[in-house]
């Protein structure tokens, strides 16, 4: 049984299958995967130890995979089912990632001729996030905010979110020894604009019933909705939450030029805070109105930007 349970979380590589979806301010580069499997088993005249698995699954480098595991198979044995879906959905300004999982179990009059019955469905949602709508180089927060709009699941469910961008690793999510990374189920990496940031949301859901053991079958729904938006660090140019001399001294470097050639063309249109072409006056106006302050709040223009 052990073996069994497990044979669903090991899964392809998904990285051939990505399609690009343009939005104003994010470009998420994803694929979907989902798999179910519902099983019955018992023990036969001679001792031996017999299994009927149901099983299905879908890998789609687009917005939504299903799979829906249906056990029935067995006369008056019982009816298992379980489904789950792993989808995303691009807004202008935010992503939404989702995998939703459900589920229903029903005793028949053979039921007591079984000596377990298992389920277990995984849903992901993996790919590349690219922030565009800010000039390359730029650092930002990427927030990862987690929800569950609908809880009524009896079985076991764990899930894991990962973001993994050029400055840090953030992880969060449930497991067999219980909850891990921030408290809040919510957390944040630091990205440059146009670094492509890995991002991964997975969920397994599973359910178990055993002769002479707990019944933990699956049944109800449970929704894990995880919401990404973008917050640039205006004016922060080195990417450590604070706007200081080191900030200033990249910024000065960059004054006043204009070469679109030259190598420090993305440092550069990192320092032009207005978007003007040109680092100056105006854009020295956003180090001051960020000089100092820790830690950073959402950028906003300064009261003497025209």
């Amino acid at each position: 049984m052990s073996n069994r349970r497990w044979l669903l979380v090991l899964l392809p590589c998904i990285g051939s299958m990505m399609i690009v979806h343009s939005l104003s301010a994010i470009t998420l580069d994803y694929a979907t995967s989902a798999k179910a499997l519902a099983e019955g088993g018992w023990i036969g005249p001679f001792g031996d130890v017999g299994a009927w698995p149901v099983m299905d699954s879908q890998e789609l480098p687009d917005e939504r995979s299903y799979a829906d595991a249906y056990w029935h198979e067995f006369p008056y044995g019982g009816k298992l089912d379980i489904n789950i879906a792993a989808s995303a959905k691009t807004d202008p300004n935010l992503i939404v990632l989702t995998t939703d999982l459900g589920g229903s179990f029903r005793e028949e009059v053979g039921t007591d001729l079984f000596t377990y019955f298992y389920q277990e469905a995984q849903g992901i949602v993996e790919g590349l996030i690219t922030i565009d709508e800010f000039p390359p180089g730029t650092p930002c927060s990427l927030r990862f905010e987690a929800t569950w709009p609908q809880d009524t699941w009896t079985g076991e469910y764990y899930w894991r979110l990962e973001a993994d961008s050029y400055f840090e690793r953030m992880q969060c999510g449930y497991d067999v020894n219980g909850p891990y990374g921030p408290p809040s189920r919510s957390g944040q990496v630091t990205a440059f604009a146009g670094e492509p940031v890995y991002v991964y949301l997975g969920t397994l859901g599973q359910g178990l019933y055993e002769i002479g053991g707990d019944d933990a079958l699956g049944a109800g729904r449970i929704q894990l909705d995880v919401t990404l938006t973008v917050t640039p660090h205006i004016a922060d140019l080195n990417a450590d939450r604070y706007v200081n001399f080191k900030d200033f001294a990249r910024f000065a470097r960059q004054w006043r030029r204009n070469d679109p050639n030259s190598a420090e063309a993305a440092q550069r249109a990192a320092a032009d805070f207005d978007g003007s072409g040109t680092v100056e006056i105006h854009d020295l106006e956003w180090i001051a109105h960020y000089w100092l302050l820790s830690p950073l709040p959402p950028a906003t223009p300064p009261d003497a930007k025209p």
